[in-house]
């Protein structure tokens, strides 16, 4: 029975926290430093703070796909730094929270 409850994905706070940190350091390695600081992000901290902000927000508002949710961390370790280039989001990422009400980010309407 773990086996298939590990099989489906994390659990929406396993997410929330797994995807920010893994975001973040993808962030803070790939992206100009200046182009970081522009948008106000000058540390890890500060990256978590404004990501993790908004995905707990999806979380909270949201329909959540675990299956989706684990595609998507396993496409964010897949990813690599390309230059100096901020990351571009795994599309997989795109739909691990759906159906969402005012406020999320995939919200109708917004």
């Amino acid at each position: 029975m773990w086996f298939w409850l590990l099989a489906c994905g994390p659990s929406d706070e396993a997410f929330v926290t797994r995807y920010t940190e893994e975001w973040c350091a993808l962030v803070m390695a790939c992206s100009d430093p200046a182009a970081l600081a522009f948008d106000g992000i000058e540390s890890v901290e500060d990256c978590e703070a404004i990501v993790g902000s908004q995905v707990e927000v999806d979380a909270s508002t949201c329909s959540y796909d675990p299956k989706a949710a684990k595609t998507c961390l396993t496409a964010l370790n897949d990813l690599a730094c390309d230059g100096g280039q901020a990351p571009v989001e795994p599309s997989t990422c795109g739909v691990v929270f759906i159906e969402c009400t005012e406020g999320g980010m995939n919200a109708t309407g917004s």
